[in-house]
């Protein structure tokens, strides 16, 4: 299946390709072998290819990604058939869009999240060192047990329409849940279709009217996020 499938990766605004090359680097990256994950290596793309495309992230056993730099890249996910994300209001977006998804959140190393936190549990987030370390550890591992479902559409719906994996998420774990979802394209379309009746059900809380929704979908999903966050 794998030379059957396109792999796309927009590129963030707050990323840079150099920024990117470093994470696929072993070199500077220690999980890379610390986790044993795979590397990889950047190319810049060719004139002949789309013009959104501005380079290529090779892996060592042959798979291509293709690094896209389009803002705000909502027409490129409608085209997705299935879209790989993390926690987030991108899991509104994708929502909004009815573009099915597997959210994943790797706790391998939850040390480095130090999040806005009061009190002492604040003062304790700032002590560098292995106490710094491990009190942001205990504080992010109780708040994934306690948060119940942590993307957006299965807040919606109180049960779980798209797959969440969480914890010590190895990559073929990943594959695994994606290869599954490709091979059964009824689970996609009734995944496409439950996102967007929960999507909806919140436009019409939130009072989104016509003329917001007819903006276009940069205008009518950024107000809806905001919304979200806001509530």
């Amino acid at each position: 299946m794998g030379r059957n499938v396109r792999f796309i990766l927009p590129l963030a605004p707050t990323v840079t390709l150099n920024k990117l090359e470093q994470f696929a680097d072993p070199s500077q990256n220690m999980f890379i072998s610390k986790f044993q994950w795979g590397s990889g290596e950047l190319v810049m793309a060719t004139s002949n290819q789309h013009s959104s495309m501005i380079a290529n992230l090779l892996s060592k056993n042959g798979s291509q990604i293709e690094i896209w730099q389009v803002l705000p890249p909502y027409k490129l996910f409608e085209e997705c058939t299935l879209c790989l994300t993390t926690i987030g209001t991108n899991t509104a977006e994708l929502g909004y869009l009815g573009v099915p998804m597997v959210v994943v959140l790797p706790t391998h190393i939850l040390q480095v999240f130090k999040g806005a936190a009061g009190g002492l549990m604040g003062l304790l987030l700032m002590v560098p060192g292995h106490i710094g370390d491990m009190a942001a550890y205990l504080m992010n591992f109780m708040k994934i047990k306690t948060s119940g479902f942590v993307s957006w559409p299965n807040r919606w719906a109180k049960e779980e329409i798209i797959p969440e994996l969480i914890g010590r998420i190895e990559p073929k774990d990943v594959a695994v849940k994606v290869v599954e979802l490709l091979q059964s394209p009824s689970t996609l379309k009734n995944m496409r279709a439950a996102l967007l009746r929960v999507s909806n059900e919140q436009k019409q809380k939130l009072k989104l009217n016509e003329t917001e929704l007819q903006d276009g979908p940069a205008i009518a999903i950024a107000r809806f996020v905001d919304d979200l966050v806001n509530i």
